[in-house]
C-alpha cells in the first residue's frame, strides 16, 4: 500500500513538473532614440511553433501591469493556445491621431507609437514565435 502510494505521488509529480504553465517576458526595443517595452505572455503550449498573437493596448491613464491583470487575456490565451503583447504606451497615453490639447512627445516628437507596434511585430515574427498572417489587435479607451 505505501509502495503504490509513493509511485502514484512520484508519477503525480512528474506530470505536474511537465505542464508548465505560461511564461511572461519583458520585451524591450529602441524606437525613436528611447526605450519602449512591453509584456509578452507566451503560454507553454505556444513554445516551439509560431502561434496567433493579439497585442492588447491599454487605455489612457492605464499601466500595462494592471492591464494585464485586469482584462484576463492570460486565461484565454493560455486556454486557446495564442499569445498576448501587453505594449506600454509612452507616459500612459497613446498617440492615436485625434486632436488632443497635448500630443504625446517623445524626445520632442510625437510619439511613433505605429513604429513601436510594427517593431514588437516584426521582432516576434523574425523570432518564429508569431505567425504573420494571425496578427490581432484589441484595445480598451
Amino acid at each position: 500500500m505505501v509502495k503504490a502510494f509513493f509511485r502514484l505521488t512520484l508519477a503525480l509529480m512528474i506530470l505536474m513538473s511537465s505542464t508548465a504553465a505560461h511564461v511572461d517576458e519583458t520585451v524591450t526595443y529602441t524606437v525613436q532614440n528611447a526605450t519602449r517595452t512591453a509584456i509578452l505572455h507566451e503560454p507553454a503550449a505556444t513554445v516551439g511553433h509560431a502561434a496567433p498573437l493579439v497585442i492588447a493596448l491599454h487605455g489612457s491613464g492605464d499601466s500595462v501591469a494592471h492591464f494585464q491583470t485586469s482584462i484576463g487575456f492570460d486565461a484565454v490565451a493560455d486556454r486557446e493556445n495564442f499569445i498576448v503583447a501587453y505594449p506600454e504606451a509612452s507616459d500612459a497615453h497613446w498617440n492615436y491621431g485625434r486632436p488632443v490639447r497635448k500630443m504625446p512627445l517623445l524626445n520632442g516628437q510625437q510619439v511613433d507609437d505605429i513604429g513601436f507596434v510594427r517593431t514588437l511585430i516584426d521582432d516576434l515574427v523574425t523570432r518564429k514565435l508569431v505567425d504573420a498572417n494571425r496578427v490581432y489587435v484589441t484595445g480598451f479607451s
